[in-house]
């Protein structure tokens, strides 16, 4: 039970982003999976199981099916995960890289200055 056109379109728009360089850095749960994996494989039945890509179809088989064509991602040959091509963005996962610290203002008498 293969996926239409379009679902497969959808399917493999969703999960092209989930692994881009701006999706996969929003995700540090995916982060980890695919730096846990030496070559950067993802499970599909974990994809599968992600709402946008859920909402779509439950059958991680018809994933893998959708994502056979884009150049983007790589699928194992078993067809049961698969990884991005372009390595991983550099990402500085300590909990300053995302603060911003302020000094200096003064709350006496606020100005444009």
């Amino acid at each position: 039970d293969m996926p239409g056109e379009e679902i497969a379109s959808a399917f493999l728009k969703t999960v092209e982003y989930c692994l881009s360089d701006a999706g996969i850095l929003r995700d540090p749960f995916l982060l980890k999976r695919v730096r846990r994996n030496k070559e950067g494989y993802v499970s599909l039945k974990l994809l599968a199981s992600f709402r946008k890509v859920r909402s779509l179809s439950r059958k991680w088989k018809a994933v893998a099916y959708s994502l056979q064509q884009t150049p983007q991602l790589a699928l194992h040959s078993e067809g049961t995960k698969v990884k991005r091509l372009p390595p991983l963005p550099d990402h500085d996962e300590s909990p300053l890289s995302n603060t911003l610290i302020v000094l200096g203002i003064s709350t006496d008498k606020p100005s444009v200055d």
